[in-house]
């Protein structure tokens, strides 16, 4: 049997040679990854890779988190069976996550998509997308194929507004801070849908550099935090970049909003546009001037009306 034909390994299975390859490689899988692992398999009744475990953990001589797994368990009344993938302990992605990925990047099988989604076979619902505000966690078609009314920025701990979702990783699964590594306040871009196509949509994004005589051009505005307009720079001694968007009540409507690391090897998803200048032709690379990672903004646009786009 090829391996393509191959039927898909079971959990316990999967975490039985997961935790081998641990062993193995002691030096590249740190003791941490496995103090995240040891519970839920001991919850779930897998003996035999928990005792692997132990092993491990004593290999990597960390002794406290063996004493605290012990411990634990003597304190614990017997658990409830619940069904729930164990490596969303470790990789932080839900099956609604994985869905809202295929849906807005057209990947339609989880294999497909970044390797820091690979781990997700098993499937878990944890219930986070009903109460998230993130925009990864949104599975209706409904609201992922609505126009964009509205854009704003919020620094991390900051609440998500009203009726505004916020992109919170970029296609390979990494936080989408707008300054990721430039030393300044981690901020995230939020994006507002409407689904009664009522409203003005934005139909329009561009990068401005202040500090290089790029100005607002006439009929765009500058995305805000709060009540001031929002410098992407915050927090650094790099020149202003700003944001703008337009509005245009007849326009073909943006319908997705993404950041890309490029530096990190990020590609442009698919029906994506890139926006790489800016209306002088600078390159725009929302860390320009710092040391973070190069980062970019991407768009999807329904395009509804290409007379307009003229």
């Amino acid at each position: 049997m090829s391996a393509a034909n191959s039927p898909p390994l079971s959990p316990s299975h999967s975490i039985s040679l997961f935790t081998q390859l641990t062993e193995k490689s002691g030096e590249f899988y740190s003791s941490k990854l496995l103090t995240k692992l040891i519970g839920p398999v001991a919850e779930l009744g897998f003996e035999d890779v928990e005792a692997s475990c132990k092993k491990a953990l004593q290999l990597y001589g960390d002794l406290d988190s063996l004493k605290k797994h012990e411990a634990s368990k003597r304190s614990s009344s017997k658990p409830e069976k619940r069904s729930y993938d164990i490596f969303s302990k470790i990789n932080s992605v839900s099956k609604a996550q994985i869905k809202n990925h295929s849906l807005r990047f057209m990947t339609p099988e989880a294999t497909e998509m970044s390797p820091r989604l690979s781990f997700m076979k098993f499937g878990l619902n944890s219930g986070r997308e009903s109460e998230s505000r993130d925009y990864e966690d949104v599975v209706s078609a409904e609201i992922l194929n609505a126009p964009i009314c509205d854009l704003c920025i919020i620094q991390s701990g900051e609440p998500v507004p009203d009726g505004f979702y916020r992109i919170y990783k970029t296609p390979g699964n990494r936080k989408a801070s707008l300054n990721t590594g430039s030393g300044g306040n981690p901020i995230y871009m939020c994006i507002k849908k409407d689904v009664s196509g009522k409203a003005p949509a934005i139909t329009s994004l561009i990068i401005i550099f202040p500090d290089r005589n790029e100005n607002v051009p006439q009929g765009y505005s500058m995305v805000m935090r709060g009540k001031n307009a929002c410098n992407i720079n915050t927090g650094t001694s790099a020149e202003r970049i700003y944001i703008c968007y337009k509005k245009f009540a007849f326009g073909s409507p943006l319908i997705d909003v993404q950041p890309l690391f490029l530096s990190k090897g990020e590609e442009v998803p698919k029906s994506f546009n890139l926006l790489d200048k800016s209306p002088s032709g600078l390159m725009a690379n929302l860390n320009y001037g710092t040391s973070g990672v190069d980062i970019f903004l991407s768009y999807k646009q329904n395009l509804l009306r290409l007379e307009y786009l003229l």
